[in-house]
């Protein structure tokens, strides 16, 4: 038996024996190659769509970054001094601590999350952050306006830096971990839609005379300014999104 399996297959010869896998295997792969050729072009578009956004989202912050700027130290400068006060037992700083956190216990925010309905408690506080820094930006318009606001939510920022007992968070790994991702998922949109409404009010008062703009609302405001101040806010919104999240979920 085995002498005879032997020679059919010494005889047979590779081309002998119709090879079937191997045809079906190639025809997959052909198969495969057309899927793959088809599917470039969308990958690419995609890479395109991207980095498109990314060019248009650095080009906007690029145009307010002056403004950007300007909202960022307006809210560290009083973060860096509410922490460093409430920090050193200062009683003024303690007693605003308090009074602010007080005042917040008594929020539908709080309410869900002593409910242990973090979800909802995430998606309130978010809500709530846009809806402020829609303000915020609009106050923008102003041009200063979103200096004292930020000022203001720097201080706050900056006196929770301490917890009910007044020790700060920052003098263990874990508490001061939480704080600063948790601050600076916060702060670092506030800035960004504040930068935003007050690049756009610049851009409305050096165009106020220009009347080959368009007038809004009495504002006489570019189509592009307003576009590069929508990709700011594109930007933002994960972040606020990120870090309601991390605070209430974490």
């Amino acid at each position: 038996m085995d002498a005879l399996a032997e020679s059919l297959f010494e005889c047979s010869g590779d081309a002998a024996v119709p090879d079937v896998g191997t045809r079906a295997l190639d025809h997959r792969a052909a198969a495969g190659d057309h899927v793959a050729m088809a599917m470039q072009p969308a990958h690419r578009s995609a890479r395109a769509g991207r980095r498109r956004v990314v060019q248009r989202v650095s080009e906007a912050l690029g145009r307010a970054r002056a403004q950007i700027a300007i909202v960022a130290v307006a809210s560290i400068f009083p973060l860096v001094a509410g922490g460093a006060l409430a920090t050193s037992g200062n009683g003024f700083a303690l007693n605003e601590r308090d009074r602010i956190v007080g005042a917040a216990k008594g929020s539908e925010i709080n309410a869900a999350y002593r409910q242990s309905d973090r979800a909802r408690a995430a998606l309130l506080d978010f809500v709530g952050n846009v809806e402020a820094a829609l303000v915020t930006s609009v106050t923008g318009l102003a041009i200063v306006g979103p200096v004292p606001i930020a000022a203001y939510r720097g201080w706050v920022g900056g006196l929770v830096s301490v917890d009910a007992q007044h020790a700060s968070r920052l003098s263990q790994p874990g508490p001061a971990f939480y704080y600063l991702v948790t601050a600076t998922l916060q702060l670092v949109p506030y800035i960004l839609t504040g930068g935003a409404g007050m690049y756009l009010g610049l851009v409305a008062w050096r165009r106020r005379d220009d009347a080959s703009v368009r007038s809004r609302l009495t504002l006489r405001i570019p189509d592009a300014s307003v576009r590069d101040v929508g990709w700011i806010w594109a930007l933002a919104l994960p972040i606020f999104l990120a870090g309601s999240l991390f605070e209430f979920l974490s």
